[in-house]
Formats: C-alpha cells, sequence, structure tokens
C-alpha cells in the first residue's frame, strides 16, 4: 500500500512560508558596542544605544565590550566601535561582519576609511560626532549676528573640510580665512597673524590644532587679543572656548539607535550610511563671554533662532 500523503491547501501552504520568511526577516540580530576605552563619554553613549536597541521587542541583542577584553569568538551580525582606537581595531581584525564607527569625527573617519586594506575591506559606515558646516555657521550666527568674517586654523590640505564651511559661510555673507600650519609652533603665530582679519576663530577637529600640549596656549593667546572661539564640544567650552555646537554622547547613542531601527523597517536591518547626527546642543561660556565683553543670548534663544533660520 503506497504511504499516505497529506497535503496543505495552497492557501495554508502559502501562509506558512510567509510565517517562515518573517521570522527569518526580524531574527535577533548580535550587535556588538567595543568601546576605545572606560570613559564616561563612551559609555554614555554605549548605555544609551543598549537601553534603546534593548527595548525593541527583542529585535536586538546588544554587548559591550571594552577594547582591552575584545571577544571575537561569538558571532556578531554588526560591529559598533566607540571610538577612533576601536573603529581602527576593530578593521585591522579578520571578519565579515559590517562596521558602524560611532563617537568618530568625519575627517578621523575618512582617513581611516582611506586606509582600509582592499583585502580586509568589510561594509563600513559612520554616525560623525563633529557637526555639518551648514549648522556652525548657523549657530555662529544665531550667537552673534554681527559677525562678518571667522578663522580656521588647520594642519592639512583638506578640501572636503573647509569647502563645505567655505560654502556655508558665502551663502550667509560671511568671509572664511582659512590658514595652514605645518608645525605645532605655527599655531600661536597664526593667531597673531589673523586677529586683525576676523572676528571669530572656529575650532575644527585637527589633531595638531587641538592637541593637548598646544590648546591652552592657543585659548590663552585669543584671549590676550580677546578673540572669541567657537569649538564642538563642552570640555572646549570647559577649557575656554566661548561657544560650541555639538552632539552629547547620549544624543549619540539614542539617534543610533533610531537610525539603525530605521533601516529596518519592512523586514531586515541595512548598515545606515555615513552622515552627520541630526540631534545637537549649544554650549555658551559666561565667563569667558564676560570678560570678553561680549553679549551673548542663551542656550535656548540660539537654538530657537537656529530653527528659524535652517537652512543648506
Amino acid at each position: 500500500m503506497p504511504p499516505i500523503v497529506h497535503r496543505l491547501p495552497l492557501p495554508l501552504l502559502l501562509l506558512g512560508l510567509g510565517l517562515l520568511w518573517t521570522a527569518a526577516a526580524w531574527a535577533v540580530a548580535g550587535v556588538t558596542l567595543v568601546l576605545s576605552d572606560s570613559s564616561t563619554a563612551y559609555l554614555e553613549a554605549a548605555n544609551s544605544l543598549r537601553h534603546a536597541l534593548e527595548g525593541e521587542n527583542q529585535r536586538w541583542r546588544v554587548r559591550v565590550e571594552p577594547l582591552s577584553a575584545r571577544d571575537r569568538a561569538r558571532g556578531e551580525d554588526l560591529v559598533i566601535p566607540l571610538g577612533l582606537r576601536a573603529l581602527r581595531a576593530v578593521l585591522a581584525e579578520p571578519g565579515r561582519a559590517p562596521v558602524w564607527a560611532l563617537m568618530v569625527t568625519r575627517p578621523e573617519y575618512e582617513s581611516v576609511a582611506a586606509g582600509q586594506a582592499a583585502a580586509s575591506r568589510r561594509p563600513l559606515s559612520a554616525l560623525f560626532l563633529d557637526q555639518p558646516a551648514s549648522r556652525q555657521i548657523q549657530m555662529l550666527l544665531a550667537a552673534l549676528p554681527d559677525t562678518k568674517s571667522l578663522g580656521v586654523i588647520t594642519s592639512g590640505d583638506d578640501a572636503s573640510l573647509t569647502g563645505p564651511l567655505r560654502e556655508a559661510a558665502a551663502a550667509r555673507g560671511l568671509n572664511l580665512a582659512v590658514e595652514r600650519v605645518a608645525r605645532y609652533g605655527d599655531v600661536i603665530a597664526m593667531i597673531e597673524n589673523m586677529k586683525e582679519r576676523i572676528d571669530l576663530l572656529l575650532l575644527l577637529p585637527d589633531p595638531l590644532v587641538v592637541d593637548d600640549s598646544i590648546l591652552r596656549p592657543l585659548l590663552l593667546e585669543t584671549y590676550r587679543h580677546r578673540l572669541p572661539v567657537m569649538a564642538y564640544s563642552t570640555p572646549l567650552v570647559a577649557a575656554g572656548a566661548m561657544l560650541a555646537v555639538y552632539a552629547s554622547p547620549e544624543q549619540v547613542g539614542r539617534e543610533a539607535a533610531r537610525r539603525l531601527s530605521r533601516t529596518g523597517k519592512g523586514g531586515r536591518w541595512r548598515l545606515p550610511p555615513p552622515d552627520y547626527a541630526d540631534s545637537f546642543e549649544v554650549a555658551v561660556n559666561r565667563s569667558v563671554a564676560l570678560a570678553l565683553d561680549i553679549r551673548v543670548p542663551t542656550s535656548e534663544l540660539i537654538r530657537r533662532r537656529m530653527a528659524r533660520h535652517a537652512g543648506p
């Protein structure tokens, strides 16, 4: 007697296949956060990201590792290095999992990406820590609307960094003076050279210009010439810069979770493209502003003005 074969009706068969596909598409993704070190900023960003992802119906399995205790034996679908050291170390490892860098600036990311060996190339992207040129100019004019010219000191010939800044400044009627230096000792001399031509010095995340050994003398020199400084982090404001527009570690973590989840709508997640964060904060050093006899609006008023005049 031939075996009895039970055949499912076609609608039920298709429904079963659809459920199997859905389960595979929404399978839990293993995400590893690799911290460059145990500094507060990395921990805050990692905790913010982890809590946001783990609250999403168990779609993500997140673990946090310091770089010194990296465990590649456990499976991972996505690696998120926090900071430049972690990014370089992760890319030096063998592996195929995509890499999405956080807490790195655009120049840092582009330098690492350009040097990535073709033989070990992995899908790579980043959510930049620094701010887009258009937002920096918006913040400057919202805080100091009478500004006519600003200056930048850089150690490189990076048109991708200074080009957008020059365009954003020109679009708002500002003159931008860009001066390049090759040695630490040139930075202070360049401030002396620029002070009569600019109303404000904009600090970029240039490793030579904001090196720990030169930063304090640089800020003291600008203070001596009564030249306000705008920067990109709260530590720089605490050190003596008058203004800053920046993304906090918690904001970076929360926005990273939102972007990762948004790419997964409708099925499988994808690596987000390289981009600047939408979230940002404004900081004002009132003591420096008072000492320089410069009237600066509150952070809240600056943000409201930026919202009104937001543009490309």
